[in-house]
């Protein structure tokens, strides 16, 4: 699997301290995987008590981050 990752994502990803290899572990191994429109987002319990959400789109073998997000919010996205 590619992981491409745009511009914005890697400006949220410096801004909100996470690293590339908590981005692929949220694509491998998320807690919860939502699918609208084509665009995905994948769900991630973080060490520190919050939730990464990590949306992105697939396209052949390439799946294109789109944004990263760090959310104390965990019922929002988990027990909805």
């Amino acid at each position: 699997m590619i992981i491409e990752f745009s511009r914005h994502a890697i400006q949220r990803m410096t801004e909100r301290q996470v690293s590339k290899r908590e981005v692929q572990n949220a694509l491998i191994n998320p807690d919860k995987l939502t699918e609208k429109s084509g665009n995905f987002l994948s769900i991630k319990l973080r060490m520190n008590g919050h939730l990464l959400l990590v949306s992105y789109k697939i396209t052949e073998d390439i799946v294109k981050v789109i944004t990263v997000i760090d959310t104390s919010k965990i019922n929002k996205y988990l027990n909805p």
